[in-house]
């Protein structure tokens, strides 16, 4: 049976609009001020400093309304097939990612648990994998070494709706209706952090 799918995690959205609107006012604040002592009537009269605090403060706070009113930005989402899952990733900071991968494409999977909000779940994949999905070219001996990390996808498990533990259930049993399995590899704890690998047995 296909897992459930993995949304985006709407508190990411309600979130930033909170805080873009907060920081708006705030600018707006000096703005209203003026127009409540001085009147609409000096308006023409107010320096570009004032003009600057109306137009950041206003488009601060419309787009934090925007965020709160409009479609989901920010966040991960996951969607099962019956031989391995789509995996989109929007954020502010960096660019859009979208990939189809296949069970088969994966070599092991990495689950990283950190204090903050910083649980992620990352899939390496199989070198001929990685270069057919445009992550990496294909390599020689001289800079296979370098290739390794942008071997990975990553879901960053705070713009999703679920728990790391969650989504790491749902995915091992993606694989085991493909007809994979995950085998304990390694883990270790770094000071707060946990880093546990699991190779994935075809």
């Amino acid at each position: 049976m296909t897992p459930e799918d993995i949304s985006a995690a709407r508190g990411v959205n309600v979130l930033l609009g909170v805080c873009l609107i907060v920081m708006g006012l705030f600018f707006l604040l000096p703005v209203f001020a003026t127009l409540y002592y001085d009147g609409i009537g000096k308006v023409p009269d107010w320096s570009l400093l004032f003009w600057g605090f109306l137009a950041f403060g206003g488009g601060m706070t419309c787009l934090g309304v925007w965020l709160l009113r409009g479609p989901q930005r920010v966040g991960a989402e996951v969607s099962f097939k019956k031989d391995g899952f789509d995996i989109g990733v929007r954020s502010f900071f960096r660019g859009d990612q979208q990939h189809s991968v296949a069970w088969s494409d994966i070599e092991s999977v990495k689950m990283i648990i950190a204090p903050r909000g910083g649980d992620v779940l990352a899939f390496r994949l199989f070198p001929n994998a990685a270069v057919t999905k445009g992550l990496i070219q294909p390599t020689t001996r001289f800079n296979a070494s370098t290739k390794l990390v942008k071997r990975e996808i990553s879901l960053p498990i705070n713009l999703s709706n679920v728990t790391i533990h969650e989504a790491f259930k749902r995915f091992e049993a993606s694989s085991n209706q493909a007809g994979a399995k995950f085998v304990k590899s390694t883990s270790f704890n770094a000071l707060v952090i946990q880093h546990k690998v699991w190779d994935v047995e075809h």
